[in-house]
């Protein structure tokens, strides 16, 4: 038997390598499918370490690069947050603050181009990032800085950090702050901009976890700053260590300001992890007061849950790693989103991570709970979408796929308002490739940022650097897909691209030739769809090779490859040919 090494080293190297340029594009080889139409790929861009296929450095001097948070900016371009890695001998990344262009760009072909950044010089990374207004109105507001958070060395110790920087790129911050003790090791996640009763600007919250060197024990980190980063002294103990279970494993993910249905804010809203046992690990939701106690009056005690916790686990292990404010169309705070993984309640492959949305109300009762079974998939991500005229019509989640073997596509999936799939986007790649955040933009589209190894694949031997990318997707189409004929849609085998009547090498082969060499495409898409994902892209030859020669793949979805027999998913890909 052909061993997998080999197969991987002749067909995936050996092909890239031959035609260097397919390295560059094949991240945008995908073809979009599902329920409805998925948007179109508009522009893909290195926002660090890549100027041609061979060179990994860009005028910031960047190695590994990742972006971990974007946000739209009030000139339609993006702010984006992350870390990039000056000397690769020391490696140690730096936080990263990178601006995109938006209707200031100078011609129409610098879509995405970087406008500015800004190196912070200290070991650490940026991961989250936040435009810095004067109000909270925005018919009225002013942009007047941005605000980055996350994690610096501070000589031995690790501590929380912030900054805030002009709209200009002027790399010289107007602050920077750390926040931490002597005895632990301190992270903040997430920050948020918060305003008063009036709507005026008043400072930031922060969350993350820390550490307690001693005991290893890791409690919910909670942080509220001034205008300037100086500790807020309203608070009575700031900065605050939530503990939530008894095993030392609570964290925090990401933070937001909540509102009453009027509008006027009401404390805060944070999204991340608790442990029910020492080995069950939970999905965690709390509700906190302006002064950031437990807010029991606005969650009271519900199903077994104290009042203002939300727990959501099974027997295996559970997380919400994004939180965002549910609107509705006239624009109220009605309640909250939640992303995150779930093991549990996966149907398809139970232990590995899919992808979960919770939805909850302003009271903390649930109004949704959907898990996407999809093998090793967790989202980090999570976003409320809306239509044309601005009305809430479901949501958009990001995170990992994994396809059968030690590499993993970013996805963006989308639900409507009940939960049920409508279509899901995924970038190819020949390595991991993550996306941590992603945005809707103002003309229906999305924005996705996060990190690639695969532009490094060929170039350089392990360890391979990483780069921050830049995906643009959009405006999403609105007519459903057609439907097509019966005689489009063939009983078939799953894996047999070449109609060869079985299910082998040269199928994997086959399609590789099709995609990357301008081979013949195969008469029966369905087939040559390996992995059943409504697609034909690099993934599918990647699930036949797994299937093949691992040992430990999956086996092709139904129906199956030995016996032919209808698709039993909904797609744009037809069976028009089959003996």
């Amino acid at each position: 038997m052909l061993a997998v090494g080999t197969v991987a080293s002749s067909l995936g190297i050996g092909l890239f390598a031959a035609f260097p340029a397919l390295q560059l594009a094949q991240r945008q080889m995908v073809r979009m499918a599902g329920i409805e139409t998925a948007p179109i790929l508009i522009k893909e861009i290195p926002g660090i370490g890549l100027l041609n296929p061979y060179t990994y450095e860009d005028e910031d001097g960047g190695w590994d690069g990742e972006a971990m948070d974007v946000q739209l900016t009030p000139d339609g371009g993006f702010i984006i947050a992350g870390s990039i890695e000056k000397d690769p001998a020391k490696n140690t990344p730096q936080p990263y603050l990178l601006k995109i262009y938006g209707s200031n760009r100078p011609t129409p072909d610098a879509l995405l181009n970087k406008e500015w950044s800004i190196v912070v010089p200290a070991d650490g990374a940026a991961r989250s990032v936040m435009p810095v207004f004067n109000k909270k109105d925005p018919a009225t507001r002013t942009l007047e800085s941005y605000v980055i958070a996350g994690h610096i060395t501070n000589g031995t110790s690790l501590d929380g950090f912030a900054a805030q920087y002009g709209i200009n790129g002027n790399p010289t911050p107007r602050w920077t702050k750390t926040y931490g003790l002597a005895t632990d090791a301190d992270t903040v996640q997430s920050i948020q901009q918060v305003f008063n009763d009036a709507g005026e600007k008043n400072g930031f919250v922060l969350t993350g976890f820390r550490i307690e060197i001693a005991t290893r024990k890791k409690l919910i980190l909670l942080i509220k700053i001034d205008d300037s980063g100086n500790l807020d002294p309203s608070w009575p103990q700031n900065p605050k260590s939530i503990s939530i279970g008894e095993f030392g494993k609570d964290v925090a993910y990401a933070v937001r300001q909540s509102f009453t249905e009027n509008g006027a804010p009401n404390g805060y809203i944070l999204a991340g992890q608790t442990a029910k046992t020492a080995a069950n690990l939970e999905a965690l939701a709390l509700k906190l007061t302006e002064r950031g106690e437990l807010d029991t009056t606005a969650w009271p005690a519900e199903g077994g849950n104290p009042a203002g916790i939300r727990l959501f686990g099974g027997e295996r292990e559970e997380s919400f790693n994004d939180v965002e404010l549910k609107y509705d169309a006239l624009g109220r705070a009605v309640g909250y989103i939640f992303g995150g993984f779930s093991k549990s309640f996966n149907a398809l492959r139970p232990g590995d991570a899919s992808p979960y949305l919770v939805v909850l109300d302003r009271r903390g009762a649930t109004l949704l709970q959907k898990v996407e079974s999809m093998t090793v998939s967790p989202t980090y991500a999570v976003e409320q979408t809306f239509n044309a005229l601005h009305q809430p019509n479901g949501y958009i989640l990001a995170g990992k796929y994994n396809f059968g073997i030690p590499s993993f596509d970013t996805y963006g999936l989308r639900m409507d308002t009940a939960g049920a799939y409508h279509w899901r986007i995924m970038s190819s790649g020949m390595d991991v490739d993550i996306a941590n955040a992603i945005k809707q933009t103002p003309d229906g589209g999305f924005i996705m940022v996060g990190k690639t190894y695969s532009r490094t694949y060929i170039e350089v031997p392990d360890p391979k650097p990483s780069n921050l990318y830049v995906e643009l997707y959009g405006p999403e189409p609105v007519p459903p897909a057609p439907e097509l004929p019966d005689s489009a849609n063939l009983p078939f085998r799953r894996g047999d691209a070449n109609i060869s009547s079985g299910v082998d090498l040269a199928d994997a082969v086959f399609t590789l030739a099709g995609l990357f060499l301008g081979g013949p495409q195969p008469a029966c898409e369905d087939a040559a769809d390996s992995n059943d994902s409504g697609n034909l892209d690099l993934a599918d030859p990647v699930f036949t090779l797994s299937y093949l020669f691992l040992g430990t793949g999956e086996l092709p979805p139904a129906p199956g490859p030995v016996t032919k027999g209808p698709d039993p998913t909904e797609d744009p890909l037809t069976c028009g040919q089959y003996p």
